[in-house]
């Protein structure tokens, strides 16, 4: 991102660079209880309860499957109930 990208209103650009600001300063500092990125992982873990799935206990290892983002993505669909 240089300076032309912000005076001209790149705003996917800006938004990028927003978003990895984000993640270096806030996310990725670990899944600590009370973090963002624990927070994040409760959440999913509530939605995604119903489905009987195992439990994600991280964003990397616990999705490699599909069945938690199958899981999550179902649980966001207005008016679907799990099985």
């Amino acid at each position: 991102i240089g300076a032309e990208d912000i005076y001209g209103n790149n705003l996917k650009i800006i938004l990028g660079l927003i978003w990895t600001l984000i993640l270096r300063y806030q996310i990725n500092k670990g899944i600590q209880e009370g973090s963002p990125k624990w927070l994040l992982l409760e959440w999913v873990k509530n939605q995604v309860r119903p489905y009987g799935v195992v439990e994600p206990k991280d964003f990397k290892t616990s999705w490699i499957d599909g069945t938690v983002m199958s899981a999550l993505a179902d649980s966001l669909e207005p008016g679907t109930n799990p099985k």
